[in-house]
């Protein structure tokens, strides 16, 4: 896809739609997705949870006073597997259909689309940051356009429950 087409879509995207955000974090008050999240519109940081510990509540919640900081009280948590746990059930509680469980260390978001390497080959490329000063919000509508596109799937594949994007590795090949 070309890139005006692909900024077109990511523009046409209703934020109100985002799905709730969890991010599970341990023993990092200052944690680097942080940064991303203070970039998205207010609207979608009204939907970012960040859980924690019950011992380190206070320190998140004076590092990141925007978020809303889920304690995970005296949930038995032995490691990142039954914190997830935790944010399932806490979704479930809360009647959540979709969530997106994020982890700490996501330092920016990009999407690829068709492009022309200085060669003149063709060849995929991905945002950069000029186009994230060009839209402060482009990597909020990249998370939303994963989250539409997960809708789409569970909605075309009903026995899918789970899914997930990934970090991309780019090669010239």
């Amino acid at each position: 896809m070309k890139k005006k087409h692909m900024k077109y879509l990511l523009d046409s995207l209703d934020a109100s739609k985002m799905p709730h955000i969890f991010c599970p974090s341990y023993m990092r008050p200052e944690f680097v997705s942080a940064k991303l999240f203070r970039t998205f519109s207010p609207e979608v940081r009204a939907k970012i949870h960040i859980v924690v510990r019950k011992e380190q509540y206070k320190a998140y919640k004076k590092a990141n006073p925007e978020f809303d900081i889920i304690s995970l009280g005296d949930y038995p948590v032995n490691g990142l597997a039954s914190t997830r746990q935790f944010i399932y059930e806490y979704a479930v509680e809360h009647r959540y259909p979709i969530i997106i469980d994020m982890d700490d260390d996501i330092k920016y978001m990009a999407y690829m689309y068709n492009g022309v390497s200085g060669t003149g080959n063709k060849c995929s490329k991905h945002t950069v940051m000029a186009d994230r000063e060009e839209d402060p919000l482009l990597e909020q509508k990249v998370l939303l356009m994963a989250s539409y596109i997960s809708r789409q799937v569970f909605k075309e594949h009903p026995d899918v429950v789970l899914g997930n994007i990934r970090r991309q590795r780019l090669s010239q090949g």
